[in-house]
């Protein structure tokens, strides 16, 4: 027996209004609150998928230029040239490794390219990439940079397929939390009425 049953329609009438107030405000309170953290998540999600991206074409860029940097190297043997080749190499390394810092898993094809650039010399030797260019230097930067462009394409494809599976997995869960929420406010209607119907029968 309740503690406090409606003795008139009055009365019923207001416990029955806070039955079914007060679990849909709290339905939508929770809503509200669950769309606030989904919809944050989603913004978190597509800044960092316009900034890999973003990443991911100034990698493509950069392998470009550095080519192009170390063809003017043998060209004209300048060893400002090779100074600026280094500085920019330095650059499309960190760039490498931010990118596999923003976007984990380790991808084998991020590293490969980062290794294949730390082992790139202008002179066609181990010893000193400054000291100038022989006659063999341009087939062998070429056969270098075909083996880095092959490497770069792959990296470009791990980076489109991670974001594909980010944003699949991010719809799953969305898909899941909407389901939550539908799940929650049923139940809440389906105990409100039990509520309703519980104290209908004190006036009867």
């Amino acid at each position: 027996m309740p503690l406090w049953p409606p003795k008139s329609v009055q009365q019923l009438v207001l416990v029955s209004f806070m039955a079914a107030v007060v679990p849909f405000c709290i339905a939508i309170l929770s809503t509200v609150q669950t769309l606030s953290e989904l919809v944050a998540n989603n913004r978190n999600v597509t800044r960092m998928v316009v900034d890999v991206s973003r990443l991911g074409r100034e990698i493509q860029r950069d392998v470009l230029e550095l080519e192009r940097r170390a063809f003017q190297y043998v060209a004209l043997s300048d060893a400002d040239l090779a100074e600026l080749f280094e500085r920019e190499r330095s650059i499309l390394q960190d760039k490498l490794k931010a990118l596999q810092d923003r976007l984990p898993p380790f991808s084998a094809s991020v590293d490969a390219l980062s290794m294949s650039l730390e082992d790139l010399t202008l002179s066609g030797t181990t010893q000193d990439p400054l000291l100038g260019a022989d006659e063999n230097s341009g087939e062998e930067i070429s056969d270098a940079f075909n083996l880095i462009g092959e490497q770069e394409r792959a990296v470009q494809r791990w980076l489109q397929a991670s974001i594909d599976a980010l944003l699949e997995q991010k719809a799953r869960e969305a898909d899941a939390i909407t389901d939550s929420l539908i799940l929650q406010i049923g139940l809440l209607v389906a105990a409100t009425l039990d509520l309703l119907l519980f104290f209908a029968r004190w006036i009867n």
